[in-house]
């Protein structure tokens, strides 16, 4: 009888899942799930649910919890169960004096807890609303009982009898159960019905050696397909890391403050081919950029507001004091000031009113130009596909005034 590799890692070492083909580990120690192809973690011991502190949202083990978590994180190959406690109690609150838990809890009693606190936070998976109810499910001829069911729509693996309820389900790539599995028996009958197993009797060496039929064919269009896959899940994985670049981009139309800020740099760094690495913020302008026939000086704002006259008056009084400074220090420059602004952050974008003529005005008798972070970004597109140049959109920041327009590029 051939089976694959099987780790089974529970709170205590069980004597009663012994097999040739089963390594059993504890949870304080498990051994690398790589090296095995099913791993089940056990969470069904009673001993494991006991927390000294008050309350059921942690357990004394939880360290252990967590270290398993990043090995399930770093594992690439091997097939994950979580076999769930039953109706179990949970214990809390020990007293040294008594040497004892003075609080106990029924699992029926907890469940959003364990859904919240153990589920969702420690093994990060998005399960909800565990119903208590006891069931009874057949695989193979062989009965197994349940407390509770999974009531979400996922993947069912196995149902009750008669009720036809949830009692194991694929989240994630992950299977869990609440069957109780208390033996090799039904943890081999368990296996066998997700497939994780089979029966057959191994292959002797020499066996692979015998080509016949179209097994040539049939190999090399396995070969050539596991390099398409392998190919496309890289594809997949730039074009993720794209759209997350895309997105953070894509987040001054929403930010405010430093993180508005950040992104706005970055932005700016390359359309106007300039480092904002070494500049110190004094609590004045947000930004200075000295290029060889203009000095931009700016303001970088996320407001709910609309565009308001102090958004620009406040930029007008940061150009008159370096204009002012300039003078102390006799150096003549062409200073435009740049008021790059989100403003009703927090309204999506067809919901955002336009910027009233009054302040355009505004910006126009001030020299100054006004963009919105939205256009800052449609500019920035059509910079990264090559359609405008950094003089083009120097010489435009520099000769505009009032609002800049998607029209203007």
């Amino acid at each position: 009888m051939k089976y694959k590799t099987v780790q089974i890692i529970s709170y205590r070492l069980l004597d009663n899942f012994k097999a040739e083909w089963l390594v059993n580990s504890e949870i304080a120690n498990p051994s690398s799930l790589d090296e095995f192809d099913v791993t089940i973690i056990d969470l069904t011991d009673e001993e494991l649910w006991r927390n000294r502190s008050n309350g059921c949202q942690t357990v004394n083990s939880i360290s252990d919890l967590r270290n398993l978590v990043m090995m399930i994180g770093n594992s690439k190959n091997t097939k994950i169960i979580f076999l769930l406690p039953n109706n179990i109690t949970f214990k809390n609150s020990w007293v040294p004096s008594k040497s004892r838990y003075v609080h106990t809890i029924y699992f029926k009693n907890i469940l959003r807890d364990f859904e919240t606190y153990f589920l969702k936070n420690i093994f990060k998976i998005p399960i909800k609303n565990i119903v208590f109810e006891n069931t009874k499910t057949i695989i193979n001829g062989v009965n197994y009982i349940a407390n509770f069911f999974f009531s979400q729509e996922d993947e069912i693996l196995t149902a009750s009898q008669g009720s036809s309820k949830a009692t194991t389900v694929s989240i994630e790539e992950k299977i869990l159960t609440f069957l109780n599995i208390n033996n090799l028996e039904k943890l081999k009958s368990f296996l066998l019905q997700l497939n994780l197993i089979d029966n057959r009797e191994a292959h002797p060496e020499w066996f692979s050696t015998i080509k016949m039929f179209d097994d040539v064919e049939l190999n090399k269009k396995i070969t050539t397909n596991e390099k398409i896959i392998n190919n496309s899940k890289v594809e997949i994985n730039n074009s993720k890391s794209g759209l997350e670049k895309n997105n953070r981009f894509k987040s001054v139309l929403y930010t405010n403050s430093d993180e508005l800020v950040k992104v706005v740099f970055e932005i700016l760094e390359e359309i106007l081919v300039c480092d904002l690495s070494e500049f110190i913020d004094q609590k004045k302008e947000d930004f200075i950029i000295k290029k060889t026939k203009v000095t931009f000086l700016g303001e970088i704002k996320g407001v709910s507001s609309n565009v308001k006259s102090e958004h620009i008056s406040q930029l007008d009084v940061h150009l008159q004091m370096y204009q002012d400074k300039l003078e102390e220090e006799n150096l003549t420059e062409k200073v435009k000031s740049l008021l790059i602004i989100n403003h009703q952050r927090n309204k999506d974008l067809v919901s955002r009113s336009t910027i009233h003529n009054n302040q355009i005005r505004l910006a126009k008798r001030n020299n100054s130009l006004i963009i919105e972070t939205f256009v800052l970004l449609k500019f920035y597109e059509k910079f990264i596909n090559g359609q405008v140049k950094s003089d083009f959109v120097i010489e435009l920041f520099s000769k505009k005034c009032g609002k800049l327009n998607e029209s203007d590029f």
